[in-house]
């Protein structure tokens, strides 16, 4: 299964970790990737601590405010790695990975933090 993240990560904090951490534990039959919006170049501390445990991560090319663009590139991205299933990560994430994943027939979880 393939399975990919997307966020809007600015640094590399807690939700971070815990995505990093839930993609360790699966089993190798499980395929994690991630993609991030770029954030002005702010993804790439997020990005680089995913490369340096092993996984692919990548950037969505466009961003705020060039928001059909940017489902553009996610759809590309999804079917490019034909992904299983888009967890998407924040508000962002979770408009915009809604309609790419739609747009590919990909399943999509969004995922909620914060919430008490």
């Amino acid at each position: 299964m393939r399975i990919v993240h997307l966020t809007s990560s600015t640094f590399f904090g807690g939700p971070e970790r815990q995505m990093l951490g839930l993609a360790s534990a699966l089993t190798p039959e499980h395929e994690t990737r991630f993609l991030s919006f770029s954030e002005g170049g702010r993804c790439e501390t997020f990005l680089s601590a995913v490369r340096q445990a092993g996984f692919v991560g990548e950037r969505v090319r466009a961003d705020t405010p060039h928001f059909l663009r940017a489902i553009r590139d996610i759809t590309r991205t999804l079917s490019e790695w034909q992904a299983d299933v888009l967890l998407c990560h924040g508000y962002k994430a979770n408009l915009l990975g809604r309609v790419a994943a739609r747009r590919c027939r990909v399943p999509v979880l969004a995922v909620s933090r914060g919430w008490t």
